[in-house]
């Protein structure tokens, strides 16, 4: 039951995938590429482009009226100026009037964000129930079924202990058998100590009983040392 239980439960979270995947589409169609279309010519080309020239013919208009009152402009230029910005103006105004026109047209595509999102929920809660009610099933199922009772196995040796027909009392000591005689291994041989020698590097001539005349490259066993400068040796 609990491998049915997990394989519902996967297949409930595969529905959940696909109607988000169905979410996201109808938002993107019905609100998202509506409302970027709204705003790139709605907005930026019948209102801020139309807004940018007004404010630029109006510039040019009161420029040429200061100009007229020095009396270097004519009227006809005065006048043109004029009509060009009563006329940016007008088409401001008119793009403004057609943006709030269309305002009910964008609360629509707000409603119907806010439904997508509210049928996207209420699928998810049908699907979520469902796989509950069905988990639920299978623990009652499984709950149902007989409970053996679980006993350890008991533990038989396979090595049978030898039965003694003689049975020795307490206070008699048991015949001992007697151990065989272990050979003694062979003692390992100690390393000889190294004796230490020394090499003579050039002639020398004893001055006194107590020197050794030597030879260069002659070897001279070290007995002991007498000061940091004298060895006492033999060759």
């Amino acid at each position: 039951y609990y491998g049915r239980a997990v394989v519902e439960l996967g297949e409930g979270f595969m529905k959940l995938a696909d109607v988000k995947d169905s979410l996201d589409c109808d938002i993107k169609q019905n609100f998202i590429d509506p409302m970027q279309q709204t705003i790139q010519t709605d907005y930026k080309e019948s209102i801020q482009n139309h807004r940018k020239k007004m404010n630029s013919r109006r510039l040019d208009y009161d420029y040429k009226i200061s100009q007229h009152e020095k009396g270097k402009c004519t009227e006809d230029e005065l006048y043109t100026a004029e009509d060009k910005f009563n006329e940016s103006m007008q088409n401001a105004d008119v793009g403004m009037k057609k943006f709030v026109q269309a305002q009910e047209e964008h609360i629509h595509q707000l409603q119907a964000l806010v439904g997508f999102i509210k049928n996207y929920h209420e699928t998810a809660i049908r699907i979520l129930d469902e796989v509950q009610n069905n988990i639920q099933d299978h623990a009652a199922s499984a709950q149902s079924l007989p409970k053996n009772d679980v006993r350890p196995i008991a533990r038989i040796s396979s090595i049978q202990q030898p039965r003694s027909s003689i049975v020795s009392s307490p206070s008699e000591p048991r015949p001992m058998k007697p151990e065989a005689e272990l050979p003694v291994p062979p003692a390992k041989p100690v390393a000889a100590k190294p004796v230490p020698k020394a090499k003579a590097l050039y002639d020398f001539e004893a001055e006194n009983p107590t020197e050794l005349d030597l030879k260069e490259n002659d070897i001279v066993i070290l007995i002991k040392q007498i000061d940091e400068n004298w060895f006492e040796g033999e060759i």
